[in-house]
């Protein structure tokens, strides 16, 4: 019987203690590569993500004041 899509899901990356509302670029990467290889590389892999995470993903910014989300961007 199916179980829906968060039913058996296991956390693949944790935010430090009290980190509840700051997310760096290395919380991405460490997220992507908690991800098993062989499915990252799937192109059925993707991310979802409650819309206020993606309204902080979207606001980092590159040393140069440059965003790191890029509509289309791969």
């Amino acid at each position: 019987m199916p179980h829906g899509i968060l039913a058996d899901t296991t956390a693949g990356k944790v935010g430090g203690s009290g980190q509840t509302s700051i997310i760096t670029l290395e919380d991405l990467i460490d997220l992507e590569h908690s991800v098993d290889p062989a499915y990252r590389r799937s192109a059925q892999c993707g991310f979802m993500m409650n819309d206020s995470t993606i309204k902080v993903v979207k606001k980092l910014k590159d040393t140069q004041g440059r965003p790191l989300w890029l509509p289309g961007m791969e």
